[in-house]
């Protein structure tokens, strides 16, 4: 079998949360990690039997790396991936990529030059929800002739660094861009964009955003998002509406519900046909149909359907 050698620049959260899982792939070799700060370098090595290094230009001169990841905070990615490009290495990056279009764009290039497999950490194409999703909006089993998204996040202090924007990119570029990312893989490209935004709670950063996204096909997105949430739930959620038909995932639940039905021309109301639940939280996975021919709807007045 094949070993991937592997780099890891950055040791924080996310950093610790990608060795666990890279550890437990036999095809992963960890051949060193690398952070400012000595202390945690050294006892991540030594954890995943490894080298440290106090600077990514260290590992990557030292090692004979395939691949390398980065997981560093937000503003130095740009200079890590232009090193790390510059050695025909391929890459994994956390999100954001970068924080300044400039350097997005020559990422881009150097990438294009270098031949070699990047990818940026937008992980929500890999949840079992939400490929279920792209499988429906693909498929035409559900037209999106609406959609509504929504990601709030309790607090701008973990990490830090979070409120400080020039080291963050800004609140945008923390889960939110998962959604903005979400709205192109989903339903295409985006040609317009407008957008509200205020410094409600943290004043040296916006931290709430009011985010509308026309798409090509027509559709048009409306996206909020918060910084200073509380962590109450749902705080992702992502609603489609299309022909007597609604699709909607919270991650209070880690499930996808889908209703979808014909009209009832002698009530003036669609009557669901099927309920199907998916379900995708701490390590487990499932599958539920619920028959609504046998469980009656109830009618609300706002015209909402419930059903089961």
């Amino acid at each position: 079998m094949t070993q991937i050698r592997v780099g890891m620049v950055g040791l924080g959260t996310q950093a610790q949360n990608h060795l666990s899982v890279l550890s437990r792939d036999k095809r992963v070799t960890l051949a060193g990690v690398a952070d400012i700060i000595e202390p945690v370098a050294q006892s991540t090595a030594k954890r995943y039997g490894c080298n440290s290094y106090g600077t990514y230009q260290e590992l990557m001169d030292t090692e004979k790396l395939d691949a390398v990841y980065v997981v560093s905070p937000n503003v130095f990615h740009y200079e890590t991936l232009k090193y790390a490009l510059g050695r025909n290495l391929n890459v994994f990056c956390e999100k954001p990529m970068v924080i300044k279009l400039e350097h997005a764009r020559d990422i881009v290039n150097s990438v294009k030059s270098a031949g070699v497999v990047f990818q940026v950490g937008h992980n929500r194409h890999f949840a079992f929800v939400y490929k279920k999703v792209k499988e429906l909006v693909a498929s035409g089993k559900i037209k999106p002739y609406m959609a509504i998204m929504k990601m709030v996040t309790g607090e701008l202090q973990r990490p830090a660094w979070g409120a400080n924007p020039k080291i963050s990119g800004g609140h945008l570029y923390d889960t939110t861009l998962h959604m903005l990312d979400m709205c192109r893989w989903l339903f295409g490209e985006v040609k317009e964009v407008s957008c509200r935004a205020e410094a409600n709670v943290y004043p040296q950063i916006l931290n709430d955003f009011w985010i509308n996204l026309t798409h090509e096909s027509g559709l048009q997105v409306p996206i909020f998002t918060s910084g200073h949430a509380s962590w109450i739930v749902p705080f992702e959620r992502i609603e489609i509406i299309g022909d007597h038909a609604a699709n909607h995932r919270g991650d209070e639940q880690s499930k996808l519900h889908v209703r979808a039905g014909s009209a009832d021309p002698s009530r003036g109301i669609p009557l669901p046909a099927t309920n199907l639940e998916l379900g995708r939280g701490r390590g487990r996975q499932t599958i539920r149909r619920f028959n609504h021919r046998k469980e009656r709807p109830t009618h609300h007045r706002s015209g909402r359907l419930q059903g089961g």
